[in-house]
């Protein structure tokens, strides 16, 4: 899901090949990171947990998903993984462009049958274990991770049809009424705010900046944050340039005050003190 220098916001990377916009791919948590902070991207993603617990977060949603969970994140839906407390998990991630399946956005077919999946927060997102949709979805997921397997050779036929076999059990998972109150274009607006946190997260950046981008004063913008995300913009900012720094103690060879200054810890004792609180470890454990 990241690369080993960029914390996600808006996630570019191509999944699978351009002529086939397709991939699944095996996470662990922990490994490089505890998890992977609030991103999107223009693929529908099905995330299948296969051992262990962990925190999935779906637009304002928590999710605390075990072994045999699935969760369902469309298109353009803001969401981050994240571990609980020091328990580990293994979960694959499928990822597939809706044009590998339906690419006439103005047609009968994705009217019908795709539009209705990427309607902001319309679909239910959690399939829990033993739950009759995830009896339903389950096998299906499987048999495209048996795939993975033979590296996708001489498979693209049997892909489609097994996503064409998932999107006909997905109908099911399309809420029929769903709160009047929700604003849409709510989660959009927390955007901006994510990508320059993922851009600039080594410089100053303040509540005011970020209020300022979404066109908000600065109280109505920290209730906005808190409730969209579950944290404060401070918190969530540290934990950005934690994860940063994390991920560099790991994989270059740049000292720890370097590595603290690259990710906008100006006070290197500082820096010691919320490594230590926020991984149990110091920076020098966490690179061994």
């Amino acid at each position: 899901m990241a690369n080993n220098n960029t914390i996600l916001s808006h996630e570019g990377k191509i999944h699978g090949q351009l002529h086939f916009p397709y991939a699944v791919y095996m996470g662990r948590i922990p490994h490089l990171l505890k998890g992977y902070p609030l991103h999107w991207h223009e693929e529908f993603e099905i995330i299948c947990v296969t051992d262990g617990t962990v925190q999935i977060q779906v637009l304002s949603e928590k999710y605390n998903c075990v072994q045999g969970d699935i969760v369902l994140i469309p298109p353009g839906a803001v969401h981050k993984i994240q571990q609980i407390q020091e328990k580990s998990c293994v979960y694959y991630n499928i990822l597939f462009k809706l044009s590998l399946l339906e690419n006439d956005e103005e047609g009968y077919m994705f009217k019908k049958y795709f539009e209705p999946l990427i309607i902001e927060n319309q679909l239910i997102h959690y399939l829990p274990s033993g739950c009759e949709l995830n009896d339903e979805v389950y096998p299906i997921i499987n048999r495209l991770l048996v795939s993975r397997e033979k590296k996708y050779l001489n498979q693209e036929l049997v892909i489609k049809a097994q996503l064409f076999m998932l999107i006909e059990k997905l109908q099911f998972a399309i809420k029929k009424d769903f709160p009047s109150s929700w604003n849409a274009p709510q989660i959009s607006r927390l955007k901006p705010v994510l990508t320059m946190i993922s851009e600039k997260y080594a410089q100053d950046i303040t509540v005011d900046d970020a209020a300022n981008l979404c066109a908000m004063s600065q109280t109505y913008f920290m209730k906005f944050f808190k409730k969209m995300t579950g944290m404060t913009f401070v918190e969530y900012l540290t934990s950005v340039r934690m994860e940063q720094a994390q991920r560099l103690l790991k994989t270059s060879s740049d000292s720890v005050s370097q590595i603290a200054e690259e990710c906008g810890f100006h006070n290197f004792s500082y820096f010691i003190r919320s490594f230590k609180k926020h991984f149990g470890v110091t920076p020098n454990q966490a690179r061994t």
